[in-house]
């Protein structure tokens, strides 16, 4: 996968941001040096995400796009994806996107406190849903990116993987209920979780093109 299209959520609340969109950043780079036609879109959550999102990858020399009200169009054409632990999970699993979550809270709290009301073995919503490890999960925190961006390179060097994941994530979401029904059970999960949200559209047609260079947002 020479010239993947790399979607990227790092959530929609401005604190989840900051915590997650800086190690998103630095596993960027470590795909862009492995592979130098990769283009990275972000759909953002909102307009205030997307201002957030601007003003950090603006200065990274990577071609990338940054968009609200395009998660159909760039969920439909990205390759991968990077993804926020919460509801975005499943409208990524949705889309059958082969995807890491990840997210990096503060550890004092969970080591005081989450380590002993957690009692789930899988933290992120897809993992929950599948009862396995269905895709990588860095969380509640992480000391480094490294071994994500580890993950993320080995996963794009093994298409064979990905298409693995591809039927993974379309089982979980099969098992939500068959057509409109899997699409009207996600989007009920997302809006139970409180979160404001587009709602979910049916995969679009790929009109995103391939720029090698070209940054725009």
């Amino acid at each position: 996968m020479g010239s993947p299209i790399v979607a990227c959520l790092p959530g929609s609340r401005s604190h989840v941001i900051d915590e997650v969109l800086p190690g998103q950043i630095e596993v960027i780079r470590a795909i862009a040096a492995r592979h130098h036609r990769a283009v990275f879109v972000f759909p953002a959550a909102n307009d205030d995400a997307a201002a957030k999102i601007r003003k950090a990858i603006n200065g990274e020399r990577v071609p990338h796009r940054v968009a609200v009200g395009r998660n159909a169009e760039f969920l439909t054409a990205a390759d991968f994806a990077l993804v926020a632990s919460g509801t975005a999970t499943l409208e990524v699993a949705y889309y059958r996107v082969p995807m890491i979550v990840m997210y990096n809270a503060p550890q004092w709290p969970y080591r005081l406190l989450g380590r002993w009301l957690i009692r789930t073995e899988h933290l992120s919503l897809v993992n929950i849903l599948a009862g396995k490890r269905a895709v990588p999960e860095f969380m509640p925190y992480y000391k480094s990116s490294g071994p994500i961006a580890a993950e993320a390179l080995a996963m794009l060097s093994k298409p064979e993987r990905c298409e693995d994941m591809r039927e993974e994530l379309a089982a979980i979401i099969a098992s939500l209920g068959e057509g409109d029904a899997a699409l009207a059970t996600a989007q009920m999960a997302i809006e139970m979780a409180g979160v404001k949200a587009q709602p979910l559209g049916k995969p679009a047609e790929n009109t995103l093109d391939h720029p090698a260079s070209a940054r725009t947002t």
